[in-house]
């Protein structure tokens, strides 16, 4: 009797976060006010009851959702690399790579709707996320590319430069595949992703030589 009742939290634990990922693709695609809970439950592959049965409703399951922002933008493997004892300029490559080579998909939706949120004027429950654990994260993506450049973590200069390097990374989360085919087509595939990433650390090296020279 235990081991069926492990395999059934299990298999709901499997149905709950199935539940999560399929609601972030079309919220990240579409916006969360087009997404019906029948449109997550298919994509998702169970029944049409299953957003209510596992979360109550519509609402509670997008509170889960931009919950899982933050977490999957930076997960604890990354964070752990990027506080760790690494040189400066390995942390802000890692940090090009993993926005830049995220895929839309049922574990890669987090900075596509993240964009959308940033872009689209963000929805309570994302600035209740943002104030509560979301900024923590966005404090150490600073940190990082302020640490390389040399400059302090706070204040405007810091600001800019975060707004320079990650809204091109957001932009191009945020749209759409068929709108990225048409204008920026080489960054569908890793061979751009992987150019654009070097450009952005490219701009990041100038800045660090102007700010040396500067100092």
């Amino acid at each position: 009797m235990r081991k069926e009742s492990a395999k059934a939290r299990t298999d709901g634990q499997a149905t709950r976060q199935a539940l999560i990922d399929a609601a972030g693709i079309l919220a990240a695609r579409h916006g969360w006010s087009s997404v019906r809970a029948k449109d997550v439950c298919k994509l998702a592959g169970v029944s049409a009851a299953s957003v209510n049965y596992w979360f109550g409703g519509r609402d509670e399951l997008y509170r889960e959702v931009v919950r899982q922002i933050p977490e999957g933008i930076i997960d604890e493997k990354l964070e752990q690399f990027l506080l760790g004892d690494v040189a400066p300029l390995e942390k802000v490559k890692r940090l090009l790579n993993t926005i830049l080579m995220s895929v839309r998909g049922r574990s890669h939706w987090h900075i596509g709707l993240w964009a959308r949120e940033v872009f689209t004027g963000p929805s309570d429950e994302f600035l209740e996320v943002a104030r509560s654990r979301g900024t923590q994260r966005v404090t150490i993506i600073r940190r990082v590319i302020a640490a390389y450049l040399g400059v302090p973590d706070e204040g405007p200069e810091i600001e800019a430069v975060m707004l320079a390097i990650l809204s091109p990374c957001l932009v191009m989360s945020a749209s759409s595949p068929e709108l990225l085919r048409q204008i920026y087509p080489n960054l569908l595939c890793p061979k751009g992703r992987t150019v654009a990433g070097e450009q952005l650390l490219k701009i990041l090296k100038a800045l660090k030589q102007m700010h040396a020279l500067g100092a």
